[in-house]
């Protein structure tokens, strides 16, 4: 069983939902693009489509995705104005904490239910988008890796009762579909490690 990332890519700022809160007035949105991305390349003329009939232009900021950090924490310390829509990532968004500004009025003046909003997402999702209980950050894009493993393990009475004594709480077991949903990151590191064994004594890991 090999350790689960987890990686999340988000937007300070929706887009589409700046627009229905922006004046009908001519106005421009300046977002990073990220070269070669798939997803900003898909996003771009989608946005724009949506917008032109608003009067509002977005503007996409190229970068690579080596420079990108730098860039957008420049702009964001320097308060230069120069991007209104940030993208980020894990690691990205504690430094930006002090830059970002709350969405939860903008999402319920674009008639978005908050509530609704925040129960689209697991858990750790909502974590990381939110700071101090606001929503300040949009999903666009989730990426995880799925790992397999055989359920006959996690239902087998022993594999359970050795595991407690061996951590003290009871092993996640599958629910009805088959799938294993983990506490926390700690948990998931006590399974993987219960379950790393050399079975036949051979002094090599076959389990």
């Amino acid at each position: 069983m090999k350790k689960m990332l987890f990686w999340i890519l988000v937007l300070t700022m929706c887009v589409s939902i700046a627009a229905e809160v922006i004046a009908q007035e001519p106005a421009t949105i300046n977002v990073p693009k990220v070269l070669g991305w798939v997803t900003t390349n898909g996003l771009f003329p989608a946005i724009s489509e949506k917008l032109a009939d608003k009067n509002i232009t977005v503007v996409p900021i190229e970068s690579d995705n080596m420079t990108l950090r730098e860039k957008q924490l420049m702009a964001a310390a320097n308060k230069t104005g120069e991007i209104d829509v940030y993208i980020a990532w894990e690691a990205f968004q504690p430094l930006m904490k002090d830059y970002v500004e709350p969405l939860d009025d903008y999402l319920v003046k674009a008639g978005i239910n908050l509530e609704e909003f925040k129960n689209k997402w697991y858990p750790s999702v909502l974590d990381q988008i939110t700071i101090d209980g606001k929503i300040c950050w949009i999903p666009i894009h989730v990426n995880h890796q799925v790992g397999y493993a055989r359920t006959d393990l996690f239902t087998d009475p022993k594999e359970q009762e050795n595991f407690k004594a061996e951590y003290g709480y009871d092993m996640p077991i599958p629910d009805e579909n088959g799938t294993i949903i983990f506490k926390d990151k700690e948990q998931f590191v006590d399974v993987a490690k219960f379950f790393t064994r050399d079975t036949d004594n051979d002094g090599e890991i076959d389990l």
